[in-house]
């Protein structure tokens, strides 16, 4: 029994009560949030829960991968680590003397960066007068780095944080939302205002460039040495051809190496605007005193012209895409449909089918695919349903001397039962109780709830936690057979298959 609460919306204050249908015990979820817009434009969500003296803190901004272009892709994720840099406060000895040094540092990289182009254009290395003058500037950027870090205190944002009992500091990217988030004691509620609204309004990118190498790296790791983020990267960019779902969030590593600091701060101002933001308090307060703090901390910051809608849709796919993907790994699968976007009937029916087929043990594709025919060593299925039409995807890592083509084959056959024969009403019932606890398992905590309701907020709206789990309840086998046969079919239908890649032969070699 999750407590009740009530909503304070704009200022008319509204209860609402929902009654799950679990199938066996009926279980009541009463949610009392209060919401509130502040003068700027800055959404605030607040829910009282005394059950510790903490709260859980997010700041979800509306920006991700998707919003930004080539020759700027991976600048959302590269933000989310410059923001906790400081401000012009916060991580400085004295931000008057430090700001020439990195105005010069600016200076000297976009020169450093315009020989790197020319080099690459070229498809050669630096002419002589090129390389004498590049070396010169590194020496220059090295010695002014050396300067400014006797201004710079690093880390000084998470070590403020530390010391106040704050725990769980951390910050992701995803393709539609940024977000900030931690837990503090709850009479540290003010110290979370004070360093937000500056991070907010302030930001200082101390450190970009170094940064750029760090994300370069990251990149290095999760992608290009790693088979399956690379695999990934290239299923996604096949199975959309227009949208900017088709650019990996951490983005292309030709973009990551010339980004500027002025395009970041452009960026900023567009997108980390208050009237582009949504703020989560989860814990022990009370709402009139935090609406207090975000009223003197944060209404200050002024609103920006609200960002550009996103335009670009992806057409319908009219046949199936094929792509390989050699890498010195064991061969691996992952089949994908274009779907719906998050909210949509069928958006809940693919969460029951991803269910079905692939949670737990006796779900369809672990039964026979892993223990049964033993083609595979696992067998994975998602639902990518997001603020934009996503994909269901199923992944598997074939067993040797098993093939990709063999648990190819054996998936579509387990496919197109979904679309011929009914689901058992066992296997519709243990899907819908398995997310059932799923979801309710990640509301207990405080800092679980702040993460949905500022996931939802952005993605669709929070109330989208209040329906979630009455909607499962009225999927029908019929509803997953009609769903089967739309979405699931050939010509919707996106495979990137990993090949392992042959080593070269050795010369054979008398001795």
């Amino acid at each position: 029994m999750i407590r009740r609460n009530t909503f304070l919306c704009l200022p008319i204050l509204l209860t609402f009560y929902l009654i799950f249908l679990p199938l066996t015990n009926h279980a009541e979820m009463n949610l009392d949030v209060k919401e509130y817009v502040l003068k700027n434009g800055l959404k605030v969500l607040i829910l009282e829960r005394d059950t510790s003296q903490t709260v859980a803190v997010k700041i979800c901004f509306k920006v991700g991968s998707v919003n930004e272009h080539p020759g700027i892709t991976g600048l959302s994720h590269l933000l989310e680590h410059m923001l906790f840099k400081g401000t012009k406060t916060i991580g400085t000895r004295d931000y008057e003397k430090e700001k020439p040094l990195l105005d010069k540092i600016d200076e000297i990289v976009t020169r450093l960066d315009s020989f790197k182009i020319k080099k690459m254009q070229r498809g050669r290395d630096y002419l002589p007068t090129e390389a004498e003058e590049v070396k010169g500037l590194k020496a220059e950027f090295e010695d002014l780095v050396k300067l400014q870090r006797q201004y710079a205190v690093v880390k000084e944002i998470s070590q403020i944080y530390q010391r106040h009992g704050a725990q769980g500091l951390n910050a992701s990217t995803s393709t539609s939302m940024t977000g900030y988030y931690c837990d503090l004691p709850s009479h540290k509620l003010e110290l979370w205002a004070w360093l937000e609204s500056d991070r907010m309004s302030n930001p200082v990118l101390r450190g970009f460039y170094q940064e750029r190498d760090v994300i370069l790296e990251e990149r290095r790791q999760r992608l290009e040495d790693n088979p399956g983020g690379s695999l990934y990267a290239l299923f996604q960019s096949t199975i959309y051809q227009a949208h900017p779902l088709r650019w990996p969030v951490i983005g292309w590593r030709s973009d990551i190496q010339f980004l500027k600091k002025d395009q970041a701060y452009q960026y900023f101002r567009r997108y980390y605007a208050p009237n582009n933001a949504v703020v989560v308090i989860v814990g022990n307060v009370k709402a009139d005193e935090v609406v207090g703090l975000m009223r003197k901390y944060f209404e200050p910051i002024p609103a920006q012209e609200p960002p550009p809608p996103l335009t670009t849709f992806e057409s319908v796919q009219k046949g199936e895409r094929r792509v390989f993907l050699e890498f010195d790994a064991e061969p691996r699968i992952l089949i994908g449909f274009h779907t719906v976007k998050i909210g949509d009937k069928d958006d809940y029916v693919f969460d029951l089918i991803s269910g079905i087929m692939s949670s737990g043990r006796t779900s369809r594709l672990y039964k026979k695919l892993v223990l049964e025919q033993q083609l595979c060593l696992n067998v994975n299925t998602g639902n990518g349903a997001g603020k934009y039409a996503g994909e269901f995807t199923i992944s598997a890592s074939p067993k040797h001397p098993h093939t990709t083509e063999e648990v190819e084959a054996a998936i579509y056959a387990e496919l197109d039962l979904l679309k011929k024969e009914p689901v058992t009403p066992q296997e519709i019932n243990r899907a819908k109780k398995q997310l059932e606890g799923y979801s309710l398992r990640a509301l207990r905590s405080n800092s679980g709830m702040a993460a949905r309701l500022g996931h939802c907020e952005v993605m669709i709206s929070w109330r989208y936690i209040l329906s979630i789990l009455n909607n499962y309840h009225t999927i029908t086998p019929e509803d997953i057979m009609a769903a089967a046969k739309k979405y699931l079919v050939p010509g919707n239908r996106t495979v990137a298959i990993l090949v392992k890649k042959e080593k070269p032969a050795e010369n054979n070699k008398e001795e």
